[in-house]
C-alpha cells in the first residue's frame, strides 16, 4: 500500500495517491481486528515491506543498516536496522522517511512553480 502508515498503531495517515487529497486517517488495524480479532496484524506500507524483504536476504544480513528509496505514486525512503529487522520511527508520529512530503522551492527558469501534492499539501517533492 503506497501510503504513510503510523508504525505505532497501524493508522493510515494519508493516502492521497490512493483515495484522493481529501482522504482522512483510517484505522486499518482496527478495521481488520473487527473482522479477524484472532489474528495479530502487522501494518506496513510498500517501502517498509520492500526494506524488510532486502534485510532478510542472506547477502545483507551482515550489514548494520540498509536504506531503500522508492519512486512511484510517491517518494519514500526507508532505513532498517538489519540485525533487529527494526524500522526506527518517530517516537510520537510513528513515521519514517516520508521524504515526498518535504516542501521544496521549484522553478523553471525564473518562474516559480507551486504544485499541489496528492495529499493536498503545496510544493511537496511528490508534486
Amino acid at each position: 500500500m503506497g501510503a504513510a502508515v503510523n508504525g505505532h498503531n497501524g493508522i493510515i495517515l494519508n493516502a492521497g495517491p490512493l483515495w484522493g487529497p481529501e482522504s482522512e486517517p483510517f484505522d486499518l488495524r482496527g478495521a481488520l481486528n473487527r473482522v479477524r480479532s484472532d489474528v495479530e496484524w502487522s501494518i506496513v506500507n510498500d517501502v517498509t515491506a520492500l526494506a524488510m524483504h532486502f534485510a532478510c536476504k542472506p547477502q545483507y544480513r551482515g550489514l548494520k543498516k540498509i536504506s531503500v528509496l522508492t519512486l512511484s505514486t510517491g517518494i519514500a525512503l526507508r532505513t532498517i536496522e538489519v540485525a533487529e529487522l527494526r524500522v526506527p520511527i518517530h517516537p510520537r508520529r510513528g513515521i519514517q522517511g516520508e521524504i515526498g512530503h518535504i516542501a521544496i522551492d521549484f522553478s523553471a527558469g525564473r518562474t516559480a512553480l507551486e504544485l499541489r501534492c496528492d495529499c493536498g499539501g503545496h510544493s511537496h517533492l511528490n508534486a
